[in-house]
């Protein structure tokens, strides 16, 4: 190494360590127990393992993804109401105080989901559950907000209610596209009755509670399909050595072309059923 790359190499590591100092700050202390992001992963045994493996080590240069959401989160506040946290137990159908929760043991945790919501929004009369995401449209417009963000926001709504008293009917997504200056992109939806999302984690609960685990369900995170073929997930290789996950996406990708192959072949149906043969002439 030379003097200017020893220089470099300087520069990169002070900016690391910025970063790294940052977000631990704005993190704090991670009660232990479930997460909603927990409940709402496209593959639960992913949570699974995260609460049955040890953590797998953090890249230093993780650090930065979370470090743009940190800032964010800190300075983009749409309420006087904004990171709050909520202790819920499911079975129980009781909020607790985060600060007592902090002090259980895992086991005493081990029905307690906990949850902090970003902003809490009074907008005509109504309670309003906001939440801020970034992401890369690289030109693509969203039209949907993301079922998984959803559901997110529904199970804020029973942890707020039981935690604060107040009822927030609707939900808001504000979506920041990193790509374009972070340009602003809100979704708003009313959320779905209380007592279907009090289900749906009694059920879950129940599932990810059991010895064997959930079953695997090959996505985005584990599948590899994206251009740089990355793999998000931090225990794909022990699904593996326990589960048929590979088989899964094996049949995935033979449904896929199947589904491909229709599309074709209904396609030049259609041309031929609406399109003379004088046409090709």
């Amino acid at each position: 190494m030379n003097e200017l790359e020893d220089i470099e190499t300087h520069v990169e590591n002070i900016f690391y360590d910025i970063i790294e100092n940052y977000n631990t700050i704005s993190t704090g202390l991670r009660i232990a127990g479930w997460h909603v992001s927990d409940f709402v992963s496209p593959c639960l045994r992913k949570s699974y393992y995260g609460h049955t493996e040890p953590k797998p080590p953090f890249e230093r240069t993780q650090g930065k993804i979370f470090w743009m959401g940190n800032v964010i989160h800190e300075h983009v506040l749409l309420s006087q109401i904004n990171e709050y946290t909520m202790c819920y137990d499911i079975e129980k159908d009781v909020s607790l105080q985060p600060e007592i929760v902090a002090k259980m043991s895992k086991e005493e945790t081990r029905n307690i989901i906990t949850g902090s919501l970003d902003d809490l929004i009074l907008h005509n009369g109504e309670f309003i559950i906001g939440d801020k995401k970034t992401w890369n449209a690289r030109g693509w417009d969203k039209k949907t907000p993301n079922p998984e963000y959803v559901l997110q926001l529904n199970i804020y709504r029973v942890l707020l209610k039981a935690s604060m008293g107040v009822d927030a009917t609707s939900g808001c997504l504000l979506f920041m596209d990193k790509s374009n200056d972070l340009e602003p992109k809100p979704m708003a939806f009313r959320l779905q009755d209380m007592e279907v999302t009090k289900k749906y984690l009694r059920e879950t609960l129940k599932v990810l509670q059991q010895d064997k685990g959930p079953d695997p369900k090959p996505c985005w995170l584990c599948k590899g399909e994206n251009r740089f073929k990355k793999v998000y997930c931090d225990y794909a290789e022990k699904c593996d050595s326990e589960t048929n996950r590979q088989e899964l996406i094996s049949l995935d990708k033979k449904l896929q072309d199947f589904a491909e192959d229709q599309k074709t072949q209904e396609l030049i149906n259609n041309i031929k059923t609406t399109t003379k043969m004088d046409d090709f002439n």
